[in-house]
């Protein structure tokens, strides 16, 4: 608890003393007492997780309610997702892409796909998980990745970040259906670059995290 305290407050302490107008929210999950920081954060792990922008996460609310949708953004204790991962999905379901925005209670399980075959998966149970909303610099988002799917397209497919078993996957759209990107593996962790800064108006010494992917 002590690690995640210290983390915060360098959050903090770096957004308040740059005194930078551009930071937004982000919001940690972890599992009580056993936060541990690690260099990879988009990845489950009891020990603690972000959640990213742009990626798909399969979930479950409280009311009953199953989503597999983008997280489009963070508010200071709310998520906002899309109802499906894109606008062809919804229109196989026969429904329409929206946005739609939770507070952080209203999540229950959060699935991690083991096997697209089968979709076997692991079910985690958010009941013991605490969430830290914080304002950060970094803009936590996991960007989509462009590529044809098959060999005589014209144009790219959008291949989409999951949260999975494995780590953060790849999907693309075929028909209205999610299908796992086999030709890229799963995304490496990133790497989180400490510098030490001065700040001559408050004569003080701050530190400014910055994320760099693999």
């Amino acid at each position: 608890m002590r690690q995640l305290i210290l983390f915060i407050l360098l959050i903090s302490f770096n957004i308040n003393s740059s005194g930078q107008n551009d930071s937004c929210w982000s919001v940690l999950i972890h599992k009580a007492n056993k936060f541990e920081y690690r260099s990879d954060m988009r990845t489950f792990n009891n020990s603690g997780f972000f959640l990213y922008r742009n990626c798909i996460y399969d979930f479950k609310l409280r009311n009953g309610n199953i989503y597999s949708g983008r997280l489009t953004d963070i508010k200071s204790d709310s998520l906002f997702f899309t109802n499906f991962p894109t606008y062809n999905i919804s229109i196989k379901s026969n429904s329409q892409l929206d946005t739609f925005g939770i507070h952080y209670t209203q999540l229950e399980k959060i699935f991690l796909i083991k096997d697209w075959s089968s979709e076997a998966r692991k079910t985690i149970n958010l009941d013991n998980y605490n969430f830290v909303f914080v304002k950060d610099t970094l803009t936590n988002i996991i960007e989509s990745k462009w590529g044809k799917v098959f060999s005589e397209q014209l144009t790219d497919n959008e291949l989409i970040p999951r949260l999975s078993h494995p780590g953060i996957t790849y999907h693309y759209d075929f028909n209205g259906k999610l299908y796992y990107h086999s030709g890229i593996k799963p995304l490496g962790p990133n790497l989180i670059q400490r510098h030490l800064r001065y700040d001559p108006v408050r004569d003080i010494w701050y530190f400014y995290l910055k994320e760099i992917e693999n």
